[in-house]
Formats: C-alpha cells, structure tokens, sequence
C-alpha cells in the first residue's frame, strides 16, 4: 500500500520547529524540579537550575543545531531504564513496561543495551518523539475515522447495515495490522475492544 512508502521519509530537517532563544532554556532550567532523579551523567537537576544563567546559551546552540541538522546529540540518547511489570505472567518480557529511570534487575545493574525500537516511558523526548513515529496512522484507513490519544487509538464507522460496519472495521483493521508490522509496532490484544453504539430498536435487530 502506498502508504507503507511514506513510513521512513527522506530529510532530515523540521521546518515547522523555530529556533529557541536562550532566555527560554534558561526559564526551563530555573524551573526545574530539583527532586526529580539525576540522569545517566549524574548531574543532578539542582546543579542545572544553578548553572542555568552560564549554561543556558551553549545548551540553546546545541538545541538549535539539532533542530537544524535533524540530529540529535548521541550522549542524550542514552538513558538508564528500570523494567515495571504490568499484569499477566511474570515471566514475559512484553508484560513489563520500561521506564526511563535506571535498568536494574534485582538490584543489579545490566551492562549498557542499544534500544533499537520502541521509546521508553520516562524520557524526555519520548511523548513527542512518539507522536512523531504514528503520525502517519491515520493514512491507512480507508473507511473508517480515527481517534489517537497518546499510545491509545480508535476507529470508528457508522452506518445503518451492521454488515458494512463488520466489513468497514474489518477492512481497516487488516489495514492497522499491516502498519503496525511495518512500524514494527505490536498491538496489545488485552487492551483491545469494541463497542456498538444505537437505539434499542436497531441494536436488537
């Protein structure tokens, strides 16, 4: 499908981002929460919040310049990740969520592991960088309306033949199973359901 070509697009620039003006970083950095826990460099946030008016200007040219470039600087994307259980059996690993804080498995730190898809929960970039990734969800559908909420989505039709609901539903469905397995995205099944929505009449026909 023609939308599968879209899926990794050439360029690597973002014309709809502006440059940020050292005044803001450093309105960030002074507003940090100093309880928050310190990152994989170990600098803590009370230490940023203090150094925000000397370092403010350097952290705005590398901010820029990764907007510019479209590269994003190769030390921030390494971060420390602790495994959550979710539900379900224990001893599978897609029922644990991995949140961006420090990877320890019965207190133990693991040697460092290249995260080759996915985004963590936790990190900074992660919603947007999310967002980013299934933006082009919605180019898959034919004949039903999407509606995305963070990691959460839905699709909706509406008609007067309960077939051509089936077969609309159906359709797009095989349509979302074939994005996913080209974004190399999993569908969680536990979480997944639908609902008909009518009058009495027309729904117990």
């Amino acid at each position: 499908m023609s939308f599968l070509n879209d899926i990794n697009p050439a360029g690597h620039t973002f014309p709809k981002f502006h440059e940020i003006a050292p005044n803001e970083v450093q309105l960030l950095l002074q507003n940090m929460n100093t309880n928050k826990a310190c990152g994989i460099d170990g600098i803590s946030a009370k230490i940023l919040k203090i150094a925000a008016p000397c370092i403010s200007s350097s952290l705005t040219l590398i901010f820029n310049q990764s907007i510019l470039t479209g590269v994003f600087p190769n030390d921030w994307k390494t971060c420390k990740i602790i495994s959550i259980y979710k539900s379900e059996a224990k001893d599978e690993m897609t029922n644990y969520r991995p949140i961006s804080i420090t990877l320890h498995v019965n207190g133990n730190p693991s040697g460092p592991l290249m995260i080759k898809t996915g985004i963590p929960h936790g990190s900074g970039l992660g919603p947007l960088l999310f967002l980013i990734y299934i933006n082009d969800l919605p180019r898959c559908l034919q004949k039903t309306e999407p509606h995305l909420f963070a990691d959460d989505t839905q699709i909706a039709t509406a008609s007067h033949d309960i077939n051509e609901i089936v077969e609309s539903l159906s359709d797009d469905l095989s349509n979302i199973a074939n994005w996913l397995s080209a974004s190399k995205l999993t569908l969680n099944k536990s979480e997944t359901g639908y609902m008909l929505v009518g009058s009495k009449r027309r729904l117990g026909q």
